[in-house]
């Protein structure tokens, strides 16, 4: 009977002992993942960083070109005295055309006040 639970624990312990390494090389595994991980991990942070500083150089460098310049301000406000030149012409045309107009319906009713005075006449 001794010899039978000799035989039992021996069995045990060998199960036992198989369990052990096979979780002893399964610890090892994740401590060399985890210790790969911690070699990658300040480099992948520092690109992420480096990424981070070009991107944020590009958005200032974008930012600045969307900004005006004084000669553009300035070339606005030029623009600006030219349209207003360009309305004050064509109000003062527009006066000339009207004033001309008023002088052509002026002329056209005396014609016509001649004209029916002369038919007037005539009868």
């Amino acid at each position: 009977m001794l010899l039978f639970k000799r035989a039992a624990l021996t069995e045990d312990r060998d199960s036992d002992c198989k369990l052990f390494d096979e979780h002893r090389e399964d610890c090892r595994n994740t401590l060399d993942e985890d210790r790969n991980a911690l070699v990658i991990t300040p480099d992948y942070v520092a690109r992420l960083e480096a990424d981070m500083k070009v991107r944020a150089a590009e958005l200032h460098v974008v930012k600045d070109s969307n900004k005006r310049n004084p000669q553009e301000w300035r070339r606005r406000g030029f623009q600006k005295e030219l349209d207003d030149q360009e309305e004050v012409e064509n109000a003062a045309q527009e006066e000339n055309m009207i004033s001309e107009f008023n002088k052509l319906i002026d002329t056209e009713t005396d014609i016509l006040a001649d004209e029916e005075s002369k038919r007037e006449e005539k009868k």
